[in-house]
């Protein structure tokens, strides 16, 4: 194995094509007109940026990351997530959103991540938007393999639970499907849109589901 932060390196390279999920992320931003500035977590080669509106400012955290600080377009800093007490300041903390997509299966402590983000880089009711992997889509019958260094699976009534009771309420609920393939955005938007609406979001925990959408808010009123 390589050393980690080069082995991330070449990994993210493999992440730049406009698959479902970053463009449901990014649509959810843009037509959200309180949000003006973004913190991407796990931001590889920043591919959300450039689907963002102008006035929306961004900054991105990586592995990948620069480790000086650049001038570059947009800024992908250097964060080590396994151990954040290793890492400098987020710069122009707090933001409007905080998005952490792709990231949360490869972390040993994933919970702590998610305080760290409410509590010292989310502006207070701010929007965290969070994806993680379906344990039922990869028990049966999955197209693809397990990734070598995912740490977690998830199952969506126990994140549901475990997002509340880390102070994140959550909104809506966006099933991806296997392969992410942009032109199935719109079922995905209306299985999720009447689901929630029915209360019925258990509803979309299902085989053919490889990955969840959470759009969550930080809870004003939360209390440890």
């Amino acid at each position: 194995m390589l050393e980690k932060r080069s082995y991330w390196q070449q990994e993210t390279k493999k992440f730049t094509w406009k698959h479902a999920r970053i463009l449901l992320i990014a649509e959810e931003i843009n037509r959200d007109r309180n949000i003006r500035s973004v913190l991407d977590l796990g931001a590889g080669e920043a591919l959300l940026h450039r689907l963002l509106d102008p006035r929306i400012s961004y900054r991105g955290l990586d592995i990948a990351g620069e480790k000086e600080r650049t001038q570059a377009n947009p800024p992908v800093d250097y964060y080590d997530f396994d151990h954040p007490d290793s890492n400098a300041e987020v710069a122009d903390s707090p933001y409007d959103c905080v998005v952490i997509s792709g990231l949360l299966e490869y972390l040993e402590n994933w919970e702590q991540l998610i305080v760290t983000a409410r509590e010292k880089w989310l502006k207070p009711g701010g929007v965290c938007l969070v994806s993680f992997i379906n344990t039922k889509g990869y028990r049966e019958n999955a197209p693809v393999k397990d990734h070598p260094m995912w740490k977690h699976k998830f199952m969506l009534p126990q994140i549901l639970k475990d997002l509340e009771r880390l102070g994140l309420r959550v909104e809506k609920v966006y099933p991806i499907f296997w392969g992410s393939k942009n032109w199935l955005r719109p079922l995905i938007k209306f299985w999720a849109e009447v689901a929630w609406e029915l209360d019925k979001v258990l509803s979309m925990d299902r085989t053919w589901v490889s990955q969840f959408l959470l759009i969550t808010r930080a809870n004003t009123n939360y209390e440890k």
